[in-house]
């Protein structure tokens, strides 16, 4: 067991979560700026350029999910979760291109003298939650870690596949999400959806003392 904080709280990781293979807490290798707040409106590139990563970063990838699809995290029901975005090979932008394998994108990451490069796998998707209250994790993933994409929407039984990919973000990006957003089906698309701290109960991370 390992005990980390996010937004203020602090988590006791399960030993599954622990067994991530992250020498450095993720959290500390890509944030949002504190001013950044995520929107229905917003595009890949505009997520993509408000990222702030470390030189930890190096070689891992950027996983956004939403664990509380399709019904929310407030109803009550089983969710299967979806998978928002995935980008690999992350490289300083001073670097060669990382090589991208094929149906994946070279995208730009954060701007400025910081910028960094990766292969987008999945692209970005905006949050469309259906019902509910839903929440947008944006987790690390260490350098050398995959997700098994093959099967994603393809399998005898998707939701089964879908919710595996969730439990795999979730064990291998350490536990805790480097930034997490929420929203529901009437959040205007330009309103900002709201951050962690304004989850409603039985959304909110579980905390320790």
């Amino acid at each position: 067991m390992i005990r980390r904080s996010f937004a203020g709280i602090s988590f006791l990781l399960s030993s599954a979560a622990s067994a991530s293979a992250f020498s450095v807490d993720p959290v500390k290798m890509a944030s949002f700026p504190p001013t950044f707040h995520l929107t229905k409106a917003m595009k890949g590139p505009d997520v993509a350029k408000h990222l702030v990563l470390g030189e930890e970063a190096k070689g891992a990838s950027i996983v956004c999910i939403d664990p509380d699809a399709p019904h929310g995290c407030d109803s009550g029901q089983s969710n299967f979760g979806w998978l928002h975005w995935y980008v690999t090979s992350l490289t300083p932008g001073e670097e060669p291109d990382p090589k991208c394998h094929r149906g994946e994108h070279l995208i730009t990451l954060s701007t400025g003298s910081h910028k960094w490069k990766g292969c987008e796998v999945v692209t970005y998707a905006p949050p469309t939650p259906p019902q509910g209250f839903h929440r947008y994790e944006f987790f690390m993933l260490p350098a050398g870690t995959t997700l098994p994409l093959s099967s994603w929407g393809l399998s005898s039984d998707s939701r089964k596949t879908r919710a595996d990919i969730i439990t795999d973000v979730h064990q291998k990006g350490g536990g805790v999400p480097f930034a997490a957003f929420g929203c529901t089906k009437s959040t205007a698309a330009n309103a900002q959806c709201v951050k962690s701290d304004q989850f409603p109960a039985g959304c909110q991370y579980t905390a320790t003392a």
